[in-house]
């Protein structure tokens, strides 16, 4: 197992926050369920009043993606994703410090067989999830429910401090980071029969290679390297959906079947697919996906910028 590196370096003032932030959440973790989930909303609704900025990305996002919906039922959505948010800060908390068994005792997990079923048949697995206020305890709920170590993509955080503590709890918990840099990482665990927590739903830029393909029918830069790396692979694409209960008494893990007739040899439909399947994600739960994400940010030759 990883093991946690205190380096001198985290000891200085510039980390202090971090490790005073840690703390609190340790102790928010102690207080009883309900507590926990108001106090991220207390902090969700102090974010919506303060942070201007991320309001109004996820103001854009949610008018852009639920044009049918009035002004007032966006508005009412928008304050639900940044109690949401807050709510997420507590439930990374509860991904690194709460026990096994409170969080079993909060969990319903369904479809399970579809994991198995895949994982036996030795070609790998791309667990297809997206970017939820959830994630970070979500990916502790799915490895906590099978004794199959789950590799997963991960983005480095710009605080070092925050990173390695990232990196060492995930491995705590059984799941294998590999960086979003490391493709090669990706295919080896694929081809040693691994599952892989595969996110493909966020604009990154021309860092990668992209196509336009509608996002709530809104045209967005989609990465187009999860048709490519099945193909490649072999491996089976098993959407995962992971939110917390609407009656916020615990969570709802799914795992349902793998795509069928996928990859064909049409990127561009494929592409699509995956953009199609992760929006029936959403809708489980549209209030818990990370709309302060700047989804649009790359636009078609000629067209405005968004935000």
């Amino acid at each position: 197992m990883h093991k946690f590196s205190l380096k001198k370096q985290f000891l200085l003032p510039k980390y202090w926050p971090t490790w005073i932030g840690l703390g609190f959440l340790y102790l928010i973790v102690k207080l009883p369920y309900q507590w926990q989930l108001n106090v991220g909303k207390f902090i969700g609704n102090i974010s919506y009043l303060l942070g201007k900025r991320r309001r109004h990305i996820a103001k854009t996002n949610i008018t852009l993606c639920f044009p049918d919906k009035s002004s007032h039922e966006q508005e009412v959505l928008l304050k639900r994703h940044f109690q949401a948010l807050g709510i997420g800060l507590i439930e990374t908390g509860m991904a690194f410090f709460m026990s096994d068994k409170h969080i079993k005792n909060r969990t319903q997990v369904k479809g399970i067989e579809h994991l198995n079923n895949a994982y036996n048949k030795g070609h790998g697995i791309i667990l297809l999830a997206s970017h939820f206020t959830t994630l970070e305890l979500a990916i502790r709920i799915v490895t906590q429910s099978t004794a199959i170590p789950i590799h997963g993509v991960y983005r480095e955080q710009k605080n070092l401090l925050f990173s390695e503590l990232l990196f060492y709890f995930r491995h705590r918990f059984n799941s294998i980071p590999i960086s979003r840099h490391d493709p090669h990482g990706v295919m080896s665990s694929l081809k040693q029969g691994a599952p892989v927590f595969y996110l493909p739903d966020q604009d990154y830029g021309s860092r990668f290679r992209h196509i336009f393909v509608p996002f709530f029918g809104v045209p967005a830069a989609t990465i187009v390297s999860t048709a490519r790396i099945a193909r490649i692979s072999q491996a089976a694409v098993i959407p995962l959906v992971f939110h917390r209960k609407k009656d916020n008494s615990g969570y709802h893990i799914e795992f349902r079947p793998a795509l069928d007739n996928f990859p064909t040899n049409d990127i561009k439909a494929d592409t699509q697919r995956i953009n199609k399947t992760i929006e029936s994600v959403i809708e489980c739960a549209p209030e818990q996906y990370f709309w302060v994400h700047r989804r649009f940010k790359t636009r078609p030759s000629g067209e405005k910028k968004l935000y």
